[in-house]
């Protein structure tokens, strides 16, 4: 499946009540590219959906990827541009479409959780809930990588690193620990491998959240154009040739602190 095959399923209709999925057309439509794949459910309710492959270990440590699924539009669209670029209401259906490739591809580390979620745009809830559940379960997080679009970088660079916000208090088998952002921002440049554009406190989203409730997390964000805001009925541009950039920043960080969660 490509990248066109899944915006185009998943750039759907969608709506909470920040409490339950009162719309499910795009959380079902997402779990449907999942279906013959290795990810089944741990979570199927309320507005954190979490998702782990049929190798994952809760008793080892454990990254999770977390896009928020809901929305801020009235109508929704996409279409590619004469320049290359895409138009669309891609809040943020644009990082959920290049996570469920990866996924698809089989590429992330067994270690990786993936929690879909709503009211983000809002108080935050899902992410909420998704954390919750892991804890109840025995099961903390040494990092939260959130997945999101920005306004920063458009043509300038294919993705960034925001809200870079390390955890203050470790439990005593903690294997990532950061004295300050600055500590945890150089740890994601070496993951990943390369310079790259950086905002340690960037515009509120989920990380802030995780932030509220003591995890290592950050954000990893595709640039966007938005002419007339981010969440107009107009659109938001994003460039066709940052989105496999953007995808092996993903896939390289997730097999990175995965690998150091092993060692």
């Amino acid at each position: 499946m490509e990248f066109i095959d899944i915006i185009s399923r998943v750039n759907v209709a969608g709506a909470d009540n920040g409490a339950v999925f009162t719309d499910r057309t795009r959380i079902d439509a997402a779990l449907r590219c999942l279906e013959g794949t290795p990810y089944h459910l741990l979570r199927a309710e309320g507005i954190a959906y979490v998702l782990a492959h049929a190798d994952y270990d809760a008793r080892r440590g454990t990254l999770l990827i977390s896009c928020h699924i809901d929305h801020c539009y009235r109508h929704l669209f996409s279409m590619p541009c004469p320049d290359g670029s895409y138009l669309g209401t891609f809040d943020n259906s644009v990082t959920l479409s290049v996570l469920l490739l990866a996924m698809l591809g089989g590429v992330l580390p067994a270690q990786t959780l993936v929690a879909l979620t709503g009211d983000e745009e809002n108080n935050g809830h899902g992410a909420e809930q998704a954390l919750a559940y892991l804890r109840a379960q025995g099961i903390d997080p040494e990092l939260v990588m959130c997945l999101d679009v920005t306004e920063e970088g458009y043509q300038q660079v294919h993705y960034t690193l925001e809200n870079i916000l390390p955890r203050s208090e470790f439990p005593a088998a903690a294997r990532l620990r950061f004295a300050d952002a600055e500590a945890f921002r150089q740890f994601l440049l070496r993951m990943v491998g390369e310079p790259a554009y950086t905002v340690i406190e960037a515009e509120a989203d989920e990380a802030w959240v995780y932030d509220e409730e003591d995890v290592n997390c950050f954000t990893l964000c595709l640039p966007t154009h938005c002419p007339a805001g981010m969440h107009a009925d107009t659109g938001i541009f994003i460039r066709q040739e940052s989105l496999a950039p953007y995808r092996r920043a993903m896939e390289t960080l997730c097999r990175g602190v995965c690998a150091l969660l092993e060692g």
